[in-house]
């Protein structure tokens, strides 16, 4: 008996103590493992502070979670503060006793470490009291209202300066080198005959770090040192503060002191605010520009490849294609420069010493053998140092080459085109990896109706050509998806290039026909490529595969309301698994296909694999392309056209090479050529050896 009384005991501590375990898991965090201990302590009118003890299964070790929970009210009010400065890096405790010194009660904290650590920089937003102490890096914030109401979101703080400046139809003023003098702001100085106009301004960022472009603004708090904190050379606009605190929504009005143009940054005092950036530092010019270059378009280019085509005498022989205008590099430059509202400023070189550099630089990358190519090398060098000029006499006299585009007509085109993707005003935020851009290439009335000029089109006058026929007005648009990618290296690839990976996107295209409805070329990829057996995991293995939760090409035909099942037919370029990916999510489609590429499909074998594939008996028809053409523009390039859908609105053509019967579409409503894989971006076909 005094043996079982203990035995009974510890059996039901021991089932006590199963149960507790039993139930623990269900009350703890699932970030940080389970509950040990729980502490809660009222901190003041409506705010609690919680201690949470856990264990961390993950890190093996105990963790400690402190909540401060609270109901706005008049007792307790969230503020944001920092040390003396910015940048600086303050402790909880010792912010705590600065605001304790001013009068506050403090009676919880919380580390703000959203900033470079290095620095002490914000990476974020701080405002104080309404007042702006450094603007947004685009990431989301938290911060408080009046009434202590919490804000969550992403800001967007825009800062522009307002300010008076000459129209520049004064005198222009040159320094003792007869250089052109310019303000603070890149504008040419005059004789002040000028009128004066208000300008504005747009700030790149408030008390952060400057970099090579934009205009930044920083005021005496900014750092202990009370400077910009740059290192590079700029220019340093100091002015004193009349009015106003960069409160959120408000004014501030600044009175210009000085303009500092040197290697340091000045020293603020409390009532001041500097607006900086970094010096420009001119183009290189060597001899002063005045070397003669011989330069063309692509469309003169495109003009004269057509014309070697049917010249009898060009077959074999090579031709030196350019404008026939030589002109002074310097010309060329400025001539840019006023296309896109920049003024020319130069940096002046000695070119021998700047050649001998360039070739230190390539015995360097030889010696050590660095990959790719040295950032200066001696070709650059004399390209920019020497007289370029061609004899296009041969081509004028064999070809009847005549340049349908002047030298100043293409500059002022590039500029242009420049300016509106590169230059002022262009979004700073557009994805600049166009493998994941949707494009969308809509049909233009006019299109093709002006063949004659169009870059690489064939004369109408001359009745001997093929002709380019105009639109058919069937297609409304083409819509580009990206659907996944896969990564390989470019030496398996392309043999001789460089051990480096690449990305290869896969692509689908949405054809819009006014008569038949959706159309796709190629499908791209889909979940499918993560299933299947071995094959498809040794695909993945060896090209390794991207594709994220909506990027399939039915999920992207439903973001932009279009059903697919609404997709009738389906043009194959080639039966690999990036093109034929999503195949198996369109049973009951129209399939059209070269006769190799049908064939590849029913053997499912050579990157054909079955999960891929809609079930047998699924596809409604199968079609090789009919309606071959004669005497169509395409005849000459690719031998043999064919009229896909008998309206002219979707020319097939074979692209030999990457397959056997791998299918390119030319579709005249909107200019656009698929080529599948004959080509793979322009900057790995450049690059090949």
């Amino acid at each position: 008996m005094k043996r079982i009384l203990p035995r009974a005991l510890s059996l039901l501590l021991a089932l006590s103590l199963l149960a507790a375990l039993t139930v623990s898991p269900a009350l703890a965090s699932e970030a940080m493992g389970d509950g040990l201990t729980a502490t809660d302590t009222l901190l003041n009118r409506e705010t609690q502070l919680s201690t949470n003890v856990f264990w961390s299964a993950v890190s093996s070790d105990y963790r400690t979670e402190n909540l401060i929970t609270y109901t706005p009210n008049a007792s307790v009010t969230p503020i944001v503060t920092y040390g003396g400065a910015l940048t600086d890096r303050s402790s909880v405790s010792n912010t705590a006793k600065a605001l304790e010194g001013q009068g506050w009660r403090v009676v919880a904290g919380i580390n703000g470490d959203f900033y470079n650590v290095n620095t002490g920089l914000p990476i974020g937003i701080v405002v104080t009291q309404g007042q702006l102490r450094s603007s947004d890096g685009g990431y989301h914030a938290i911060g408080f209202r009046s009434d202590g109401a919490a804000i969550l979101g992403k800001p967007a703080v825009t800062m522009s300066v307002r300010y008076t400046a000459q129209d520049g139809t004064g005198e222009p003023l040159y320094n003792e080198a007869g250089e052109p003098l310019y303000d603070e702001l890149g504008n040419p100085l005059t004789n002040g005959t000028g009128q004066l106009l208000d300008k504005s301004l747009k700030i790149t960022a408030f008390n952060k770090a400057r970099t090579e472009s934009g205009v930044y603004l920083y005021t005496y708090d900014f750092n202990a040192s009370h400077t910009t904190g740059s290192t590079q050379p700029g220019v340093d606009v100091v002015c004193t503060v009349q009015e106003g605190n960069f409160a959120l929504g408000g004014t501030t009005s600044l009175l210009v002191e000085r303009v500092v143009e040197a290697e340091s940054s000045p020293t603020l005092a409390p009532n001041q605010a500097v607006l900086t950036a970094n010096a420009k530092t001119g183009i290189p010019l060597f001899r002063e520009g005045r070397n003669l270059v011989d330069l063309t378009s692509v469309e003169n280019v495109a003009l004269a490849c057509e014309l070697s085509m049917t010249a009898e005498k060009a077959p074999g022989r090579a031709f030196n294609i350019t404008n026939g205008e030589p002109m002074e590099f310097r010309n060329i430059l400025e001539q840019f420069l006023r296309a896109i509202g920049e003024e020319p400023r130069y940096r002046r070189l000695p070119f021998g010493l700047v050649y001998a550099l360039a070739g230190g630089l390539e015995w360097l990358y030889r010696t050590l053998r660095h990959a790719g190519e040295p950032p200066l090398t001696r070709y650059t060098v004399c390209t920019l140092g020497y007289a370029q000029t061609m004899d296009i006499s041969s081509a004028r006299e064999i070809l009847g080459y005549v340049p349908e585009k002047t030298l100043a007509e293409s500059i002022r085109e590039y500029g242009a085109w420049w300016k509106a993707n590169h230059g002022t005003g262009s979004p700073k935020g557009e994805e600049k990896s166009s493998s994941k851009r949707t494009r969308t290439y809509p049909a233009s009335p006019d299109c093709g109706a002006e063949a004659g000029r169009r870059p690489g089109a064939h004369n109408p006058t001359q009745p001997d050509q093929p002709h380019l026929p105009a639109p058919p007005g069937k297609v409304e648009e083409v819509k580009i998806y990206p659907c996944g990618s896969c990564t390989n290296r470019l030496g398996i690839m392309f043999r001789g290039m460089r051990w480096e990976k690449r990305e290869f996107p896969a692509r689908a295209a949405l054809i819009r026909h006014r008569e038949l409805g959706h159309i796709l070329y190629d499908t791209g990829y889909s979940e499918e490529i993560f299933r299947g057996g071995p094959g498809l995991w040794l695909y993945r293995l060896l090209n390794p595969v991207r594709l994220g939760k909506e990027e399939g090409i039915c999920e992207r035909l439903k973001k932009d309301g279009i059903p697919p099942e609404t997709v009738k037919t389906i043009l194959l370029s080639h039966a690999h698994p990036d093109h034929i990916g999503g195949l198996s999510r369109f049973p009951g489609c129209r399939l059209v296909a070269f006769g190799e590429t049908l064939k590849a499909l029913e053997r499912v074998r050579n990157l054909v694999f079955r999960n891929l594939l809609p079930p047998k008996g699924c596809i409604e028809k199968r079609n090789t392309p009919g309606n071959p053409l004669e005497n169509h523009f395409l005849n000459r390039y690719f031998g043999q056209a064919y009229d896909l859908f008998g309206d002219g609105s979707a020319i097939a053509v074979r692209l030999e090479g990457h397959t056997r019967g791998q299918m390119g579409l030319w579709i005249p409503d909107v200019s656009l050529f698929l080529a599948a894989d004959a080509c793979w971006g322009l900057q790995t076909t450049f690059s090949m050896p």
